[in-house]
């Protein structure tokens, strides 16, 4: 997984702050693969059907928040609940890993 610790502390501490102390923030996409080089990091965060629309709606403050603390970088927030991974062809095919 091609991200620091900082990175990933981060990540996971602006969803918290966000999102809520529940939510579940994956790594998906070519950071996954350390002999690759470059890309954006490709988040997923899962959300229970209620708080569907109150996370998208938080997308954007999420993401500013997180760009304070890592610095201006190419970054892909997906939010999906497991419900909507299941129907959805693109994120049925995802083997995101989850930042813990």
């Amino acid at each position: 997984m091609r991200l620091t610790n900082f990175e990933i502390q981060a990540i996971n501490q602006s969803a918290q702050e966000i999102f809520g102390a529940n939510s579940r923030v994956f790594l998906f996409g070519s950071r996954i693969d350390d002999l690759k080089k470059g890309g954006d990091i490709d988040l997923l965060l899962l959300v229970d059907e209620s708080e569907y629309n109150l996370a998208k709606s938080k997308k954007f403050q999420f993401l500013d928040q997180l760009m304070g603390k890592i610095g201006e970088q190419r970054i892909d927030l997906v939010i999906s609940t497991l419900k909507r991974m299941e129907s959805d062809l693109f994120l049925s095919q995802l083997n995101p890993v989850e930042l813990s």
